[in-house]
């Protein structure tokens, strides 16, 4: 489409070069800017020993997008049963790979290094905790900028997430994390089986929780305190206004900026599902019910809408794996985009759905978006094999009134979009003029760098909305679009 989202089909359908038969290639997928990372936790390197795909948006659009790199995980005891790519994150140039299935737990730090995707650390959890939390520990994973988090739902028992921080320099092995817990934990709730983090806030759903009915769910937000992040319990806690027995809310949770999504995929009657948004009060995270409840105009009984949720800016995703609109449980989504009021109850703004949908395909079995593009997993699609999988790209097809936006940059800017902050990251060292554009191309911000490898900029005053960051050394320009929140 062009200027907003409408019911449409891909961009682009991206699938391995190597697919093989059950690989569910698309079981997690992450996008930052112009990567993105697949996840194929079946792929045989060895029994369910995973790998991660990676891909690059080329000059124009993803439709002509090629896979440029594979990863593997790196030898650890054997790699059988690893699930190396279970659950995936990116912010700018850094990624985290949850490696899920280990007795011991292990999450992989990858950094993009201009040309390729290198693994550079691996983050353990305490020893000193049950070692059986270790064979979910990386089953969910969040970064954002200097800070990564970790799921361990632990079924059976109570859950923890963990989070790491890099303080100076690279990212390094660590296996003495930051734990975060509920104030009212309970075995069998499943906390942190889906986390997300934006800046200082981290959410965790654990949708088995039964505050509201047996398994009706809930999720946790936990605020950065002033003095850094330490073991905790939670800062709110997020529920439904109308939740009842086996809703699964927080059964997936997306964050951006001030805004929260959660999906319950068993709400509505007969597992249609539903999915909530919970916009942050002026004076910071409280316990609190939704701000807004989505739901499809067409939901149908076992869609399991809500499944997955991704938020970027003013839009929202929501998966509905089983809807029956191609053939049965060949899976859709669907775009809300946030009324000029602010979130309010609604249905989709639009519907997306693959080209080629096909029964069994399991489209929306998860999401992610980022700025104007939307990925949607789909891990039962026919290619090269049954069940090898495949991932559908949309783009909303805005574009920048200002200039052409570099595809091919030497500095990388990261979050993206961001809160309070962005960090430009140079190739080699920059000195020069930095400004930032709105989208009218008024200069709203300017300074000057001398021989930077990493810039700060805060943009804390800026209004939400797109921005262009412009860098301007000896007779080179290069533009960067980025979203602030």
């Amino acid at each position: 489409p062009s200027g907003g989202w409408s019911n449409t089909t891909e961009t682009a359908k991206l699938t391995a070069s190597d697919a093989q038969e059950k690989d569910s290639f698309g079981r997690s997928v992450a996008v930052s800017g112009d990567k993105i990372m697949i996840g194929t936790y079946k792929n045989d390197n060895g029994t369910y020993s995973g790998a991660v795909y990676t891909y690059r948006k080329p000059s124009g659009d993803w439709e002509n997008a090629t896979e440029s790199g594979k990863l593997l995980p790196v030898l650890y005891k054997n790699n059988n049963n690893t699930e190396f790519g279970k659950a995936i994150a990116i912010d700018g140039n850094y990624a985290v790979v949850g490696s899920s299935y280990m007795k011991d737990g292990c999450v992989y730090v990858l950094h993009y290094d201009g040309t390729s995707w290198k693994n550079i650390a691996r983050l353990m959890m305490n020893s000193n905790l049950d070692s059986a939390i270790g064979f979910s520990f990386g089953s969910s994973v969040g970064i954002s900028g200097n800070t990564i988090v970790v799921g361990a739902y632990h079924s059976g028992k109570d859950g923890r997430v963990f989070v790491f921080e890099k303080s100076t320099g690279e990212w390094t092995d660590m296996a003495n994390p930051i734990v975060l817990k509920p104030s009212d934990s309970e075995d069998d709730d499943l906390f942190g089986y889906s986390v997300a983090i934006s800046g200082d806030n981290i959410v965790v759903g654990a949708y088995q929780d039964d505050d509201n009915g047996a398994n009706s769910g809930s999720a946790y937000v936990f605020t950065k305190p002033s003095g850094g992040w330490t073991d905790m319990t939670e800062t709110a806690k997020l529920t439904a206004s109308d939740g009842v027995d086996y809703d699964s809310f927080g059964y997936s949770v997306s964050i951006s900026g001030d805004n929260i999504v959660v999906g319950a995929h068993q709400d509505h009657g007969a597992f249609s599902g539903s999915a909530y948004v919970f916009t942050k009060p002026s004076g910071g995270w409280v316990s609190m019910t939704e701000t807004a409840k989505l739901m499809a105009s067409d939901g149908a009984a076992f869609d399991r809408f809500g499944c997955s949720v991704g938020v970027s800016g003013d839009n929202i995703v929501v998966g509905a794996w089983l809807d029956d609109d191609g053939e049965a449980n060949s899976g859709s989504a669907y775009v809300f985009t946030k009324p000029s009021g602010g979130w309010t109850d609604m249905t989709e703004t639009a519907k997306l759905t693959a080209s080629d949908a096909k029964k069994g395909d399991r489209f929306g079995i998860v999401v992610a978006t980022s700025n104007a593009n939307i990925m949607i997993g789909a891990t039962g699609t026919n290619v090269d094999g049954m069940l090898s999988g495949s991932v559908y790209v949309f783009n909303d097809g805005t574009s920048s009134s200002v200039e052409t936006v570099n595809n091919t940059t030497s500095s990388l800017v990261y979050p993206n979009p961001a809160h309070n902050q962005i960090i430009i990251e140079n190739k080699e060292a920059f000195s020069g003029k930095i400004q930032i554009l709105d989208i009218t191309g008024k200069t709203v911000k300017q300074i000057i760098a001398n021989k930077k490898l990493l810039q700060t900029i805060d943009i804390n005053n800026l209004q939400s909305g797109i921005y262009f960051l412009r860098l301007q050394r000896n007779d080179t320009i290069e533009t960067i679009k980025f979203i602030k929140q």
